[in-house]
C-alpha cells in the first residue's frame, strides 16, 4: 500500500507574534540606523501587505564637476591657402587662428567638489574626485583672478603641455620667396610661413606651425605644432607636435650635452679626488680637457653641432642664447677652458643646456596635424591627424597617433605604409603593379578599392 500526505499552512493558528520592539531589537542588532521609518514597521505589523517594505534608507553621494576649459580659438588648420582663378592670393594668403591685443582666448570653469553621502549603517559614501586644469600664461598672455586667459599682443593663440597648460601667443617668421641655400636653413622659435619652395637638404625647425604655399623637396621640416604643405612633398621627412620636438637640433643636441657633461662631471669629481690624495694640485679646466681628449671625445662633435643651431636661430630669449654661444665656444677653445671652466660655471652651463631643452620640450602643442596634398618617397609623423587632400602618396611611410584621412574619391595610396593610433580612411590603395602597401589602425581601417596589399585592424 502507498500512502502520499500532503500539508497545507493553517494560517488561522498562531504559533508566535512579533511586535515593534522585537523588529526594532533585530534591526540594532544588524546595525541599521539612518533615516529608520518607524512608522512603516509599524503599519505592516497593524495591516501585514506580505510584501518588500523600506524601513531605511541612506543618501547617495552628490558628484562634483570637473574643471572645464574653453578655448575661444581654433587650434586647426581649417584652410591652408586660398586660390583665386588657380592662383594664389597672397593677400589673403592663410586662414591662421589670430587674436589681437586685449582679446580673451580661453576661460577656465573651476572644478565644483561633491558632497559626501552615506548608507543605511551610517557609513561615509565619498564622492569621486574632481579633476582640476592646471593653466599659466607666458609672457604675452594674462591670467585673471577668473580664470579669464587674455592675449597681451597680436598673434596666433596657442596651447601647450601635458599636465600644466601654458598659453602663448606666436609670432611668425616669413620668407617671402623659397627655402634655400641663399636664406639657410630657419630655425624659429614661433611659426614660419614660407610663400615659395623649401629646397634640397634645407631645414626648417619650428617651435610652432610651419605653412608652406610651394613644394617641399628632400628637406627636413619639424614643427612642434602642425605643418601644411600646399604643394607636393618629395623625398622629405615631415614631423609634427611630439616627433617635432624629438627631431629639433636644439632638443637632441642640449639632451646629449646634458647627458655627456653630467657623467663627465662625476668622472671630474672623482679625478680631482684622487689626485688630491697625492697632495696635487690641478684647474677644474684642465681636467675637463683631459676628459675630452680621453674618455668624452664624442662631445666636441655634439658641441659643434649645437654651436651651429644656436647661430642659425632667428628668434630666442637673447640673454640666454648669448651665454649658451659664449660656453659652447668656450668648450672648442682647450687653452680658454683651462683658464676660465671652474665647477661653478660648469653648473651654471648645465642649467643654460637644461633650459634649451625644456624650452623647446614645453612649446609642443595640444592639437597637431600634418596637411598635404601629395606625398613621395617622403616619411609624416604625427602626434595629431594626417590629411592628405588631393592626389595621394606614392612609396611614403605616414605615422599618425590619431588618424590618416584621405579627403578625395580619386586619391591613392600605393607602395606606402600607414599607421595610425585612431583610424585609417583611404580611397584607392596599391596598385597592379609596384611595391605592396600596408595599413594598420588600432581602431579601424576604412577603404573604398584595394588592389593590393594588407590590412591590420578593425575593417
Amino acid at each position: 500500500m502507498r500512502v502520499t500526505l500532503t500539508a497545507e499552512e493553517d494560517s488561522s493558528i498562531i504559533l508566535e507574534t512579533l511586535d515593534l520592539q522585537d523588529i526594532l531589537a533585530e534591526v540594532e542588532n544588524r546595525n541599521i540606523k539612518m533615516n529608520l521609518n518607524v512608522a512603516a514597521i509599524q503599519a505592516e505589523i497593524v495591516r501585514p501587505s506580505y510584501l518588500p517594505k523600506l524601513i531605511a534608507k541612506g543618501k547617495a553621494p552628490v558628484q562634483g564637476k570637473d574643471a572645464e576649459l574653453d578655448l575661444f580659438f581654433s587650434g586647426n588648420i581649417e584652410s591652408i591657402f586660398t586660390e583665386v582663378s588657380g592662383v594664389i592670393d597672397y593677400k589673403n594668403h592663410m586662414n591662421i587662428p589670430s587674436v589681437r591685443r586685449g582679446d580673451v582666448i580661453a576661460k577656465k570653469t573651476p572644478p565644483v567638489e561633491g558632497q559626501a553621502g552615506y548608507d543605511v549603517f551610517g557609513r561615509v559614501l565619498f564622492s569621486d574626485p574632481v579633476k582640476d586644469i592646471r593653466i599659466a600664461g607666458k609672457k604675452h598672455v594674462e591670467i585673471t583672478q577668473d580664470f579669464l586667459v587674455i592675449a597681451r599682443k597680436e598673434g596666433r593663440p596657442r596651447v601647450t603641455g601635458h599636465q600644466i597648460k601654458y598659453f602663448d601667443i606666436n609670432t611668425a617668421y616669413i620668407v617671402p620667396s623659397n627655402v634655400d641655400l641663399k636664406t639657410g636653413n630657419i630655425v624659429f622659435a614661433g611659426d614660419v610661413i614660407v610663400y615659395g619652395d623649401v629646397t634640397d637638404n634645407m631645414i626648417i625647425e619650428s617651435l610652432g606651425n610651419i605653412y608652406v604655399s610651394g613644394s617641399v623637396f628632400n628637406a627636413t621640416l619639424t614643427a612642434t605644432g602642425s605643418i601644411a604643405v600646399k604643394g607636393n612633398v618629395i623625398g622629405s621627412n615631415l614631423y609634427s607636435g611630439y616627433f617635432g620636438m624629438l627631431y629639433n637640433r636644439l632638443y637632441n643636441s642640449s639632451k646629449q650635452l646634458i647627458d655627456i657633461f653630467e657623467k663627465m662631471m662625476q668622472s671630474a669629481k672623482m679625478l680631482l679626488h684622487e689626485i688630491g690624495k697625492k697632495n696635487m694640485q690641478v684647474r677644474y679646466g684642465q681636467v675637463l680637457v683631459l676628459l675630452m681628449e680621453s674618455k668624452y671625445q664624442q662631445a666636441g662633435d655634439v658641441v659643434k653641432e649645437l654651436l651651429g643651431v644656436v647661430a642659425g636661430i632667428q628668434s630666442y630669449h637673447k640673454e640666454e642664447l648669448i651665454q649658451l654661444k659664449h660656453y659652447l665656444e668656450l668648450f672648442l677653445q682647450p687653452a680658454k677652458m683651462i683658464e676660465m671652466m671652474t665647477g661653478h660655471r660648469m653648473e651654471d652651463f648645465l642649467r643654460i643646456l637644461r633650459e634649451a631643452f625644456m624650452f623647446v620640450a614645453l612649446s609642443q602643442e595640444s592639437h597637431v596635424e600634418i596637411q598635404i596634398n601629395q606625398g613621395q618617397k617622403s616619411i609624416f609623423k604625427s602626434n595629431g591627424d594626417i590629411f592628405i587632400r588631393k592626389e595621394g602618396v606614392i612609396q611614403c611611410d605616414l605615422y599618425s597617433a590619431g588618424n590618416i584621412i584621405f579627403i578625395l574619391d580619386n586619391s591613392v595610396c600605393r607602395g606606402s605604409k600607414l599607421e595610425a593610433g585612431d583610424t585609417i580612411s583611404a580611397m584607392n590603395v596599391g596598385g597592379v603593379t609596384g611595391a605592396g602597401t600596408s595599413l594598420k589602425a588600432a581602431k579601424k581601417v576604412i577603404v573604398k578599392k584595394m588592389f593590393e596589399g594588407s590590412l591590420i585592424g578593425s575593417v
